[in-house]
């Protein structure tokens, strides 16, 4: 077989098939398309998996931002309070953020061992595989964190930076 002219060492191996096997049909192929083969599926799937999760993430998002915003609209009133009072925007952003960053630490653990457990079966299906340690999840864990807190921060400080005076005087 000549590496550099593939095209007739096929040939000729197709030719010695007929020899050796003159009623059955050649099914030779090279190794990197049987591969290439095998592994379509799986980019196909890693496309459809990264396509749904950047759609939940968006749509997470905006519903965090919507969350927020009504916490903020409900709070509005104490946000003026703590400001007088002599809480800074940090404080204040502190402490509108510390509820949500506690509802994606609990969505964290309840996900991180499902994910532990689907995608060590999924890799089960490999014979060169990576493996699987807790810092994947760890910084999967911390994006999340700082994007939910990126997301709320948008309003939170918006609001905290906000006049004290307007808010008690509507309410």
């Amino acid at each position: 077989v000549s590496p550099n002219n593939l095209s007739a060492s096929m040939d000729m191996i197709k030719a010695a098939w007929k020899k050796v096997e003159p009623n059955a049909e050649f099914l030779g192929s090279f190794l990197d398309e049987n591969i290439g083969r095998a592994l379509r599926q799986e980019k196909v799937m890693t496309t459809i998996i990264t396509s749904g999760a950047v759609i939940a993430i968006v749509l997470s998002c905006v519903g965090l931002f919507a969350i927020a915003l009504l916490v903020v609209a409900q709070r509005t009133k104490e946000i003026g309070i703590r400001k007088v009072v002599g809480a800074g925007v940090s404080n204040i952003a502190y402490l509108l953020s510390k509820e949500f960053l506690k509802l994606v630490v609990i969505a964290l653990l309840i996900a991180v061992p499902i994910a532990w457990l689907l995608t060590s079966k999924w890799l089960e299906g490999y014979a060169y595989r990576i493996n699987l340690t807790p810092w994947y999840f760890v910084a999967a864990g911390l994006l999340a964190m700082l994007i939910a807190f990126a997301t709320i921060s948008l309003r939170t400080i918006k609001a905290a930076k906000a006049n004290p005076i307007k808010s008690l005087r509507t309410e």
